[in-house]
C-alpha cells in the first residue's frame, strides 16, 4: 500500500483547488460568449410617410397621432404591434411621420402592414381603413397614408336631429370571422356591421383597447339603425348595423 506524506496532501489540494477555478473561469467565459451571441443588438431602420384626409376638418394642438407596424400574418387573431410612432399633429398637411423599428423583429415570410389613427382628446377623429403593405423590399419606399373621419367618434358635433331620430341600442359586439357582429340585447339577434356612418371605425379601435382578448364579448351601447342589405350567406337579406355614436363600451357590461 502506497503511503502519501502529510506534507504533499496540501500541495494535492491546492493543484485542485487551481484547476477548478480554472474549470469555472473557463464555464463562465462559455456563457458571457452565449449570451453575447443571443443578445443581439437593435438594428433599428425607418419608415417615413405622411398621412392627410379630404375633409375640412381642424383638430386640436393637443390631438396625438399613432401610426403602429403590425404583423398580419395570421387569420382571425389581433395583429401584432411590432412598432408605434406617437407625436401632436403637426399644423402641416399632408402630416409627416417616421416609424423606427428592430429589424431583427421582423420575420421572413411575414405580411406587414400600417395603421394610424388620430385621437382628439378621447375621442377617435381619423382612422386608416385600408391596408398599407410595407418591408415587401429591401427599399422601403415612403408610404402615403389617407385617413378616414369618423363621426362616429364625435358627440359635440353630432346634430341633435340625427340623435331625435336614431334610437339607442344596447348590445355585445364581438370580433369573428375576419368581421365585426352585433348582438341586439332586444332579441338576441346577431347583425353584421355596415360601413356607412363611419362609426364602425371607432367601434373597432375602442374594441382593441377594451376586449380582454380578441374575438371576447363587449358590452356597448351606441345610436345607430339598421338596413336590409342582401345577407352574407348569398340568400335572402339581413339588417346591418349602421354606427353613428359610440356612447359606452365595457368589457364587464352586460345586457338589462
Amino acid at each position: 500500500m502506497m503511503h502519501l506524506k502529510l506534507t504533499t496532501l496540501p500541495r494535492l489540494a491546492l493543484a485542485l483547488l487551481v484547476l477548478t477555478l480554472a474549470a469555472c473561469g473557463n464555464s463562465d467565459d462559455g456563457n458571457a460568449d452565449t449570451a453575447e451571441n443571443t443578445n443581439t443588438k437593435p438594428d433599428m431602420k425607418t419608415i417615413r410617410g405622411t398621412l392627410d384626409y379630404h375633409e375640412n376638418f381642424n383638430l386640436a394642438p393637443e390631438s396625438v397621432v399613432t401610426v403602429e407596424l403590425q404583423d398580419v400574418s395570421r387569420q382571425d387573431v389581433a395583429a401584432e404591434t411590432v412598432a408605434v410612432s406617437e407625436f401632436l399633429v403637426p399644423k402641416e398637411r399632408p402630416m409627416p411621420f417616421a416609424l423606427e423599428y428592430d429589424a431583427n423583429k421582423i420575420q421572413p415570410g411575414h405580411r406587414y402592414n400600417l395603421r394610424a389613427k388620430v385621437m382628439e382628446q378621447v375621442r377617435l377623429r381619423f382612422v386608416s381603413d385600408q391596408a398599407y403593405p410595407v418591408l415587401e423590399s429591401d427599399t422601403q419606399p415612403a408610404v402615403a397614408i389617407l385617413l378616414k373621419h369618423v363621426p362616429g367618434g364625435d358627440v359635440e358635433r353630432m346634430p341633435e336631429t340625427v340623435r331625435a331620430n336614431n334610437p339607442t341600442l344596447v348590445g355585445h359586439y364581438r370580433f369573428r370571422n375576419k368581421q365585426g357582429e352585433f348582438v341586439d340585447c332586444a332579441d338576441g339577434v346577431v347583425h353584421p356591421l355596415s360601413r356607412e356612418g363611419g362609426g364602425v371605425y371607432a367601434l373597432e379601435s375602442q374594441y382593441r383597447d377594451v376586449a380582454p382578448e380578441y374575438g371576447d364579448e363587449v358590452f356597448v351601447r351606441l345610436v345607430g339603425n339598421y338596413l336590409t342589405r342582401p345577407a352574407r350567406s348569398g340568400q335572402g337579406k339581413e339588417d346591418y348595423l349602421v354606427v353613428l355614436q359610440i356612447e359606452e363600451m365595457s368589457a364587464l357590461g352586460s345586457c338589462p
